[in-house]
């Protein structure tokens, strides 16, 4: 009962503390939209800016998927106060998942000493009108979208400059743009692979096209293909062998997430390859497949595919390579939950 009291007073204090200055935000942030790169980075910028190491073996940082973790132990972490140092963080991803009763309590009167930030792919408006207005009014909303690819192309040059220090040729950002598409994560791991092949951080887009590989594309286009064609066996089997080349699950995460897409918009309407953004040839490959693919079976498909983030961010990679081999079994077989 005192230590029920001694917490009791400690939350009051803090409350008192908040209240003794209204223009001052607690440190509670929701970052919100289906953009995942420029969110982690905005996460890292939060941390940095609270005295905190954004490194998982930081026990003043914990990280949460609110889908894997009981709801108890997450709102228990966000309500305790920090065990090492002043301040500690709590990092929920799908914080739509949490009970918001229990959330709404907490942002009523948040910690100082918890810099909590809650992550959501879903936009403001659809995430909870009561939670938006609380974190709205006790700390920070931000929203993130994908770039445009007019934008994407300028981001990624900025990105290789500033954090990579590459000294780039002349229209890499177009390059790369043309190479990944609208994929910001594929764009940061290209950046990654240059950096690591070329350690004198110079190159030219000659041999950017040649590192990121032509032969790759080809064999992922193929793979994809039977992915979407309901050819499961040569599907297996080519992604086998893409990943055993050292492929990322990641690339081929986005490469799928892509396909998935563009069937979508064709389905919604897009039905020229102007307005889907692609060449002749993979606009008749998109016809093709989008015969055997409805609109339910594709929001499966990629509601699928989406969730494979939580596996490689959070499970060994041995687990993240099975767990996308049964992801594409299922899309070859239209077998999705």
């Amino acid at each position: 009962m005192a230590a029920q009291s001694k917490s009791s007073a400690s939350r009051q204090s803090a409350k008192a503390s908040a209240g003794s200055s209204s223009s001052k935000k607690a440190p509670v942030y929701l970052l919100l939209g289906p953009e995942k790169v420029t969110k982690r980075e905005r996460v890292a910028v939060i941390l940095k800016s609270h005295g905190i190491a954004d490194d998982p073996a930081n026990p003043a940082r914990s990280q949460y998927f609110a889908s894997d973790s009981p709801a108890e132990e997450i709102m228990s972490e966000i309500t305790s106060y920090p065990f090492f140092g002043s301040a500690k963080a709590v990092i929920v991803h799908e914080a739509e998942r949490l009970p918001r009763p229990a959330l709404e309590a907490y942002l009523a009167s948040p910690l100082e000493t918890t810099v909590l930030i809650l992550l959501s792919e879903k936009t403001k408006g659809k995430f909870s009108a009561p939670l938006e207005r609380l974190c709205e009014k006790m700390g920070t909303i931000e929203i993130f979208w994908e770039l445009f690819e007019n934008q994407l192309g300028a981001w990624a040059e900025n990105k290789a400059r500033r954090e990579y220090g590459l000294a780039m040729p002349s229209g890499l950002g177009a390059l790369l743009t043309e190479i990944c598409g609208r994929n910001m994560a594929l764009v940061e791991q290209s950046l990654q692979i240059l950096s690591n092949y070329f350690l004198d951080k110079s190159f030219t887009l000659e041999e950017t096209s040649r590192v990121l590989g032509e032969q790759r594309g080809s064999d992922i286009f193929a793979f994809v293909a039977h992915c979407f064609h309901g050819q499961a066996v040569p599907a297996i089997t080519m992604l086998r062998a893409i990943l055993a080349e050292g492929e990322s699950p990641i690339f081929v995460q986005a490469m799928l997430m892509r396909q998935a897409e563009l069937l979508w918009r064709y389905h919604a309407g897009a039905r020229t390859k102007e307005s889907l953004g692609v060449q002749q040839m993979a606009f008749r490959e998109i016809e093709q497949q989008s015969r055997s693919w409805s609109m339910p079976l594709l929001s499966r498909a990629l509601s699928l595919i989406a969730s494979l983030d939580r596996s490689f961010k959070s499970e060994p990679a041995y687990c993240g390579a099975l767990r996308l081999e049964l992801a594409v079994f299922s899309l070859a077989n239209k077998k999705m939950a």
